[in-house]
């Protein structure tokens, strides 16, 4: 075992080893790593390995792209497989806004009162829906995340939103609706292009119960 070095390097995460090899191609030859457990032992070996390019500074926005030619080319400039994988990456920004809305005229389900005279209301929220594409180009899944305040009974709430997704991508991409003189030229279903059960994709729905 090595007693001296010009380099000694504590930590075999991510940094120490990147450390370590890039002093050795600069010139280095006497670099030892110093790790008490096994290479990336700690915080490296939790992380999910994302690999981004899409800072707030400049800076740190530099050091990702750079580090992205490396990932690209692991097998030439280190060796091996590093299992890196290109995918995409999308990123909202824009303005944020914050509001309330108090609805303070309807009865409480369960009480008398909603039994005896019930009074409702219509509502709005918010909602993000990603469409994801799979090799082929086909629709492979979709995730519809909708902020629903107190989902009393969230089955029948996630039913409405899968059925929100259907009604969505049917009048995207396969529904035509033709009429003649204000007529419908056909009252069957089936002539409109509307998604069939089989054709529908996987959907997975997020509902958001903040404030609870």
């Amino acid at each position: 075992m090595t007693r001296t070095a010009d380099v000694v390097v504590i930590g075999g995460g991510a940094n120490g080893t990147s450390t370590a090899f890039h002093l050795t191609r600069l010139g280095v030859r006497h670099v030892v790593l110093v790790e008490r457990g096994q290479l990336a032992a700690g915080a490296t070996g939790k992380s999910g390995a994302l690999v981004r390019t899409h800072y707030t500074n400049e800076a740190e926005s530099r050091l990702a792209f750079e580090s992205l030619k490396v990932f690209r080319d692991f097998g030439e400039i280190v060796g091996g497989d590093c299992g890196f994988e290109a995918v995409g990456f999308v990123q909202l920004v824009g303005r944020e806004y914050a509001g309330d809305y108090v609805c303070n005229f309807t009865t409480t389900p369960g009480t008398p009162e909603a039994v005896q005279n019930p009074t409702t209301h219509l509502t709005f929220s918010y909602s993000t829906q990603v469409v994801i594409l799979g090799e082929n180009g086909r629709i492979e899944r979709v995730v519809a995340a909708h902020d629903v305040g107190r989902a009393l009974n969230p089955r029948l709430c996630a039913e409405q939103m899968e059925g929100g997704v259907h009604m969505g991508l049917g009048y995207a991409l396969s529904e035509n609706f033709t009429s003649t003189k204000g007529r419908p030229d056909s009252l069957l279903l089936r002539d409109h292009g509307i998604v069939r059960a089989k054709d529908m994709p996987k959907v997975d729905v997020i509902l958001i119960e903040v404030p609870v």
